[in-house]
């Protein structure tokens, strides 16, 4: 037999399974939802805004600025304007939730791809894909919980979100 023959089944016998992991692996990061939250509701307006696409939330209220030793959750919409946008009070499901952990939360640097050692801060992210029964601007709600000196932890569970985000988002779970 032809040696480029052969070497060509095995690449097609090598490579077969290593594109399906490729294909499959983003799959593990997203997810179904599985925190157990149902829906999360604006309870009010919020303000976004200007030269901005999130509302970002601190210590139970929103804030222009935060600071990164303590969690803090975005809520994401899907336009930047050069003016403050309104977003309308109303409801929505978690229709799905990814978790990463990041090594900076600005740029979302994933961790584990880039490494990291005990002197890093790392940042475990968890997003909530949002859907709503009227037509919102509202993508998703991120929220960051930061580790240092090489302790991990989860992503914060939904009471944390709750007390991070105040009562501008009420989070509403089984």
């Amino acid at each position: 037999m032809n040696p480029c023959i052969a070497s060509l089944r095995v690449l097609r016998h090598c490579l077969f399974p290593l594109s399906v992991i490729v294909v499959l692996l983003p799959g593990c990061l997203t997810r179904p939802n599985s925190s157990g939250v149902l829906d999360v509701e604006l309870t009010g307006a919020l303000t976004i805004p200007a030269q901005r696409a999130h509302a970002t939330f601190q210590a139970g209220r929103q804030v222009s600025g935060v600071n990164f030793s303590k969690p803090y959750c975005e809520l994401e919409i899907a336009t930047v304007s050069e003016q403050p946008q309104r977003v309308a009070a109303g409801s929505f499901w978690v229709r799905r939730e990814s978790q990463t952990l990041l090594k900076d939360p600005t740029t979302r640097i994933p961790a584990l791809i880039s490494g990291f050692s005990c002197s890093d801060d790392v940042y475990q992210e968890s997003i909530w894909w949002l859907d709503g029964n009227t037509p919102s601007p509202v993508l998703y709600l991120r929220c960051l919980a930061p580790y240092f000196n090489c302790r991990i932890g989860g992503p914060l569970s939904p009471e944390q979100v709750q007390q991070v985000v105040g009562r501008s988002i009420e989070i509403n779970g089984l």
